[in-house]
């Protein structure tokens, strides 16, 4: 069952937390996941890489690392482009 829509507010300030299958988090994932969550929160969140290494315990240069990796990626894996696409469209942004 999909949580309820969240209420918006024009200039309001949203709380994002990032959460993987069962609620676990997904900063202790490796791989395209965790990528894919640090592009979403650079390119839809706003947030630097700086902010995004503190909320998922890792440093600047692992986030600009997964970033580029999952560009890569991207340039060949049509699947993950659309889950990607799918992930942008639920988000009430």
């Amino acid at each position: 069952m999909a949580r309820p829509l969240r209420i918006q507010y024009e200039g309001a300030l949203y709380h994002v937390s990032c959460r993987g299958n069962e609620r676990k988090e997904i900063k202790n994932e490796k791989g395209m996941t965790r990528h894919m969550a640090m592009e979403i929160l650079y390119r839809l969140g706003g947030l630097k890489g700086v902010e995004i290494g503190k909320m998922m315990g890792v440093d600047y240069s692992t986030v600009s690392q997964g970033r580029k990796r999952l560009r890569e990626k991207l340039k060949t894996d049509k699947n993950l482009s659309e889950i990607i696409e799918r992930v942008q469209e639920k988000l009430p942004i």
